[in-house]
């Protein structure tokens, strides 16, 4: 019974991907049918070092935008010079499934100094300002994961407007496409 289980089961895998591929642009894609009205439901563009939120308002848009050399603080080491000497121990209590022990102990002896990183700040944010669009239909404001792209699009009296943003850390840089 087991010989006839395993083959039937790398079918289903091999199937269910053949038939998701077909769609992973789609998949790949986070779409809205309205502006963001707070941080939490803007679209982020960027990477660890130039980033920016974009809230694809209509008539004005606002980019909160954040670079990482912008933070609380100020620059610091938080490599622990003693950590190596408890890796060893740590691994032993994990191997006698002593779990809570190790965790214990790396949280004491092993991370780095502080534990916590201080907080990146928002660097500003941008406010544009376009022509007044009375009869608004076909909104849309996505963000293609594929790509990095974000892009709000909609017909304004009769006018199609289509803003691309796209951040990028080599030409240090917010692009309004």
């Amino acid at each position: 019974m087991k010989r006839v289980q395993i083959p039937l089961i790398i079918t289903l895998v091999i199937t269910l991907t053949v038939s998701c591929r077909d769609h992973d642009q789609e998949l790949l894609k986070l779409w809205y049918d309205k502006p963001a009205e707070k941080w939490e439901e803007a679209l982020p563009i960027g990477n660890g070092r130039l980033g920016a939120m974009i809230y694809g308002g209509i008539n004005e848009d606002h980019i909160q935008f954040n670079e990482e050399t912008l933070w609380s603080g100020e620059p610091h080491d938080y490599s622990n010079k003693t950590a190596s000497q408890y890796l060893g121990k740590i691994r032993e209590l994990i191997w006698q499934g002593k779990q809570q022990e190790a965790e214990k102990l790396a949280l004491e002896k092993f991370m780095g100094v502080p534990m916590r990183q201080q907080k990146y700040q928002p660097f500003g944010d941008l406010w544009l300002t376009f022509p007044e669009g009375v009869n608004v239909s076909d909104y849309k404001r996505e963000l293609d994961l594929s790509v990095a792209l974000c892009k709000t699009s909609y017909e304004a009296d009769g006018i199609k407007y289509t803003r691309e943003y796209f951040a990028s850390y080599p030409g240090m840089l917010l692009q309004l496409i």
